[in-house]
């Protein structure tokens, strides 16, 4: 045939391009709105009789009425007399299959053509109850179910499942765990903003990946996956659902998933000691976590990502030096006291490669201007992350640099994302201009270890150009095995990039090795090396 899928989707523009037929992999477009034109009905005339052997049908209808894209796929289903099909999507904002006389016919259809995947996506309040037969099937290989109820009255056979999806949906207890019992080939999971039930028991032999999502009710979550390679828990932003695990449920997912190495927790609440133990792990990421201490030995650990936590304490055990680890979060003095700051650097003094986010760099500020010391530190590459006022983040770049006598590269990215902290902070801002020079600032780094710099994010646009040049100007001067200096701009007409140019030419320079290179990422002619350099 011409094609091998028919998808229907609003819009006016796809479906008048119906000359394109003729091209092997088009897929159809149809809108629902205007039922009424001429052209969309000749169109539809057309595809009914070429549907024979369409063995993808996807309905898309965002916009479109509920009885509009009832009759749609009724319509197209009668005329469907294709053997076997691949993909059966319906998602849609206004339909329902249970206000839908003929939502039990579909299901039959779509399960009867041994359908490969299947997609039910509704945003809608009423449940669907599934019926008996939907949780017999051989042939599904991707399902996903939304807005439904998984009440099944017996087994659930899925022998080919691989992947499953189940949002919005009503499950009583042990529902989910027939389901994945009942799936031997099962290799991803996601449950996302389900009820129904008090416990979640996942026990999987071919179990890969597993993600909970915006669950909204305190649950008790038990895992066996020996071959469980990834497992997210997160709160979508925006939501209004507490998402709680209990004390003890992270310790119960690694001692139940021995080849884990991928553990993301995000916005997840619960937890008044969270311990993480585990000799497989290989990426952490904690976000918005908060409890009163967090425990970490992870021997085989290569990346640690720590953003807007709220603890008291932070204990690292076993970890290699060799991870990358970034900080972005806050803490308060008023309540933990101002060694929290040293103590935490303390913890990451031999991490090779450590990211520095803009409101831990705000702490490290304030740290600096209290005369606290800083522990010091052994890294090989440090990264600032800043946000969009580099001024008041002079004085936590140099408080980490004058710590830093082993370091060989830096990078400063300036983003255009503020942070919010949970006190008040001093006025952090400093004359830019001259407070390299006039603050007997020493680094031990430059004397024999910086090789590389690299600066990006700046822009025509910005007020931190200058402060950010006179920087620049302070390393090249005083850097005496600096190899390569990089300045990456975001924008910038061609007067604005000479202009820049010659500063930076004009610069002295210690190092007689050290090079200079002005990019701008969004110039055509250059953008391969920018992307290369970034």
């Amino acid at each position: 045939m011409w094609y091998q899928g028919l998808i229907f989707a609003a819009g006016v523009k796809e479906c008048l391009e119906c000359a394109r037929i003729s091209k092997p992999d088009l897929q159809f477009g149809a809108t629902f709105t205007s039922l009424q034109n001429p052209t969309v009905r000749s169109f539809f005339d057309f595809l009914e009789k070429q549907w024979t052997y369409v063995p993808v049908l996807i309905f898309d209808s965002s916009g479109t009425s509920f009885h509009d894209i009832s009759r749609i796929i009724d319509n197209t289903l009668i005329l469907h007399d294709c053997s076997k099909i691949k993909k059966f999507h319906i998602k849609s904002r206004s339909y329902s299959f249970t206000e839908d006389s003929n939502s039990i016919a579909k299901l039959r259809f779509a399960l009867r053509k041994e359908v490969e995947e299947l997609i039910l996506h509704f945003e809608y309040i009423e449940r669907f109850l599934l019926p008996n037969f939907f949780f017999i099937n051989a042939s599904l290989v991707k399902l996903h179910v939304d807005t439904c109820i998984l009440k099944p009255n017996g087994r659930i056979n899925w022998p080919h499942l691989k992947n499953l999806s189940i949002e919005g949906c009503w499950c009583p207890n042990q529902a989910i765990e027939t389901a994945v019992s009942g799936s031997p080939l099962l290799e991803s999971l996601k449950i996302n903003f389900c009820d129904g039930f008090d416990q979640l028991v996942i026990a999987s032999k071919s179990l890969k990946i597993l993600v909970l999502a915006d669950m909204d009710e305190e649950f008790v979550l038990t895992i066996s996956c020996p071959n469980l390679v990834e497992f997210c828990a997160f709160k979508s932003s925006g939501t209004t659902v507490r998402f709680c695990l209990s004390d003890g449920a992270i310790e119960n997912v690694l001692s139940g998933s021995p080849l884990l190495e991928l553990l993301e927790l995000i916005d997840c609440e619960g937890f008044k000691l969270l311990v993480i133990n585990s000799n497989s792990l290989k990426r952490l990421v904690l976000v918005g976590i908060p409890t009163d201490a967090i425990i970490i030995s992870c021997p085989n650990l290569e990346e640690l990502n720590l953003h807007s936590l709220y603890i008291k304490t932070i204990e690292l055990i076993n970890l290699p030096s060799s991870i990358c680890a970034t900080l972005d979060f806050d803490f308060s003095e008023a309540w933990y006291g101002e060694n929290l700051g040293r103590m935490i650097l303390e913890q990451f003094h031999n991490v090779k490669e450590l990211k520095i986010g803009p409101c831990f760099i705000k702490r490290l500020s304030t740290m600096e201007m209290r005369g606290l010391s800083c522990p010091s530190l052994n890294n090989k590459c440090l990264t600032f992350d800043g946000g969009p006022n580099f001024v008041e983040h002079l004085r936590g770049i140099a408080y980490a640099l004058r710590s830093s006598p082993e370091l060989e590269k830096l990078v400063i990215t300036l983003r255009l994302i503020e942070c919010s902290t949970d006190e008040d902070l001093p006025n952090l801002n400093v004359s830019a201009e001259n407070y390299w020079n006039t603050n007997g600032i020493a680094f031990n780094c430059l004397v024999s270890h910086l090789k590389i710099v690299k600066i990006m994010g700046l822009s025509e646009k910005d007020d931190k150009l200058n402060p950010v040049l006179n920087f620049v100007e302070f390393l090249l001067k005083n850097g005496r095995v600096l190899e390569k200096m990089v300045v990456v701009l975001e924008d910038g007409a061609s007067d604005f990039l000479f202009k820049v140019s010659q500063k930076l030419l004009d610069f002295p320079r210690y190092s007689k090795y050290a090079i200079v290179e002005l990019l701008c990422s969004k110039l055509p002619s250059i953008s391969k090396y920018s992307k290369h350099v970034v």
